[in-house]
């Protein structure tokens, strides 16, 4: 039986591909977007990206909870420099 500290790393990390995925598609159509001229299937790929947006929004929340939490569960977590360093950089990235 996995422990919960394990069962919440699953979910951080599953919670990260899913963020991955969600942004991978909204990059993905802003690229593709570039060289689209007919305003149809330019509002079809803003309405795929659109529709990829709570994913990713869900994702990053579920990311940063999960995150926290396994800090919080294992309290050495944050005496080291890692755990500080990814929430410097999601806050800078984010802002």
């Amino acid at each position: 039986m996995p422990s919960l500290f394990e069962i919440v790393r699953y979910i951080h990390v599953l919670a990260g591909f899913l963020f991955l995925l969600g942004h991978g598609a909204a990059v993905f159509v802003a690229f593709q977007l570039k060289k689209e001229s007919d305003s149809r299937r330019m509002k079809a790929m803003l309405d795929v990206s659109a529709a990829s947006w709570p994913t990713m929004m869900l994702s990053l929340l579920a990311l940063l909870l999960a995150g926290i939490g396994l800090g919080l569960m294992d309290m050495s977590f944050w005496s080291r420099g890692w755990i500080w360093t990814s929430l410097v950089i999601l806050i800078a990235i984010s802002v």
